[in-house]
């Protein structure tokens, strides 16, 4: 049973209520909005935190970046300078086949043509060492006249002071046109 009747007109009560979900309706969008808010305020505060801490790591961390950049061009130049130092170092020991070439000319122009080289060989070989000294062996083959020559051409190749050893490593007598002549095997180490 009613106890009360309401008189007011239907616009008014419709107005009124409208007004009231209005109200209840901002309050929970309001509500809402302070929580979002309150969250973004929490998310944007950790972003800055977060990008504060970047920029410090980043800049503890330069020198770092720095050296690195640094020794990766160092060690870039030290293998250039390494590769610059095992090609002078190879120039430097090799003996040019012309200076060998010429010293052997000077030693059997000292024989007064009386001995000739038919054959040279030459082996050339790393040393197993730790300067990697380039060294070689040149062998010698050829006919003189007796066996003075064959010791005098041995005797120039010593004193030229271009090879570290000089060993007359056979002879043997054999007639060329009638007369007899020396075929000789001399090694020159350098």
């Amino acid at each position: 049973m009613k106890t009360h009747v309401n008189l007011l007109p239907f616009a008014y009560r419709r107005r009124q209520l409208i007004l009231r979900r209005l109200r209840l309706w901002l309050r929970i969008w309001g509500l809402a909005g302070i929580v979002m808010a309150s969250v973004g305020w929490h998310h944007w505060s950790q972003l800055r935190a977060g990008e504060a801490r970047l920029a410090s790591l980043r800049h503890q961390h330069a020198p770092v970046v720095k050296a690195k950049t640094e020794s990766d061009s160092l060690r870039q130049r030290i293998q250039e300078l390494q590769q610059r130092e095992v090609l002078a170092l190879s120039l430097a020991d090799e003996q040019p086949m012309l200076t060998l070439l010429g010293w052997l000319s000077r030693a059997a122009r000292q024989c007064g043509g009386a001995i000739s080289i038919q054959e040279l060989k030459l082996d050339r070989h790393e040393a197993p060492n730790a300067n990697r000294r380039t060294t070689g062996v040149l062998t010698l083959d050829g006919v003189a006249t007796d066996d003075q020559t064959v010791a005098r051409f041995t005797e120039a190749l010593k004193n030229s002071q271009t090879f570290v050893r000089v060993e007359l490593k056979q002879t043997s007598t054999f007639e060329l046109g009638g007369m007899q002549a020396r075929s000789y095997t001399v090694e020159c180490a350098f």
